[in-house]
């Protein structure tokens, strides 16, 4: 595995908990935070099929899920409290955050499958993207997340269900499980950001 962020494992795993967020200030910096998860050199690819980094999404706010396509129950609801936390913002503000699903399960999840899902979900492709990788570099990035996951026999896979809130510099900010919870502190959070940004 490729060497991970210099962050300790156990802020990684702190699900529910908001950290400093202090590395937004320098959003044309061509240097990065140590803890930034755009440290990670990975290579992914769109659901329209093109080829990005981690990197790529530097500069606003980010919710970052990672979930598979074929989840029945779990993954939806996972969609669906990101776009509930994103309700809670006025239009500008949602204006200012990009949205990003990682698939679990990159053997299946093809870009026209993630395409697909997109559909079914009513995810705006101007505003959301879904990334597929190998299943090593996903392991990498959800080992920084915090989420874990491991297929069954069926197919099918037992995961943890965490949306994270990185700053413009990919710095995590915020975590909360993503099931059954309430949705105020990731909107908290964001704005809290999104006040803080340069103007």
């Amino acid at each position: 595995m490729k060497q991970l962020l210099a962050v300790p494992l156990i802020l990684l795993i702190l699900v529910g908990t908001t950290f400093p967020a202090t590395a937004t200030t320098h959003p044309d910096s061509t240097g990065l935070p140590e803890t930034s998860i755009y440290q990670l050199t990975s290579t992914w690819t769109t659901q329209d099929e093109a080829t990005v980094q981690l990197k790529n999404f530097r500069g606003r706010p980010q919710l970052i899920a990672i979930v598979y396509t074929h989840c029945g129950y779990a993954c939806p609801m996972i969609v669906q409290n990101m776009k509930r936390v994103l309700g809670t913002l006025s239009d500008p503000e949602r204006a200012q955050v990009g949205r990003i699903l990682v698939t679990m399960d990159p053997e299946r999840d093809t870009p026209k499958r993630l395409r697909e899902f997109a559909t079914t979900h009513d995810l705006d492709l101007a505003d959301w993207t879904l990334l597929r990788s190998t299943d090593t570099d996903v392991r990498e990035l959800s080992a920084v997340l915090g989420v874990r996951y491991q297929q069954e026999a069926s197919g099918m896979f037992s995961h943890s269900s965490i949306i994270t809130v990185v700053d413009a510099d990919g710095v995590i900010v915020h975590q909360q499980p993503a099931i059954n919870r309430g949705i105020q502190a990731s909107s908290d959070a964001l704005r809290q950001l999104l006040n803080a940004a340069p103007q």
